[in-house]
């Protein structure tokens, strides 16, 4: 199977036949293609977590002041008529 896959040299190898524009550039288009699939859902994750942490934070500092529901909105304690 490899016997007909030889090449004298490595400059043969780099030129890939007359090809190597094409050869080269699809293997670079994968390598970004590959790099930004791993890389860009881990940098939103890390930009969602710390944007939760900052909603967190926040958060605790407005329970202190006063009752809050799940909306983020001010609840009243006292009961209704």
């Amino acid at each position: 199977m490899l016997d007909g896959i030889q090449f004298n040299s490595l400059g043969e190898f780099l030129s890939m036949g007359g090809y190597a524009f094409n050869v080269w550039s699809v293997y670079a288009l994968f390598a970004i293609f590959l790099i930004a699939n791993l890389a860009l859902p881990l940098r939103k994750r890390r930009r969602i977590l710390r944007e939760q942490q900052r909603r967190l934070a926040a958060g605790a500092g407005r329970e202190d002041a006063g009752a809050t529901d799940r909306a983020g909105w001010e609840v009243s304690q006292e009961s209704a008529p």
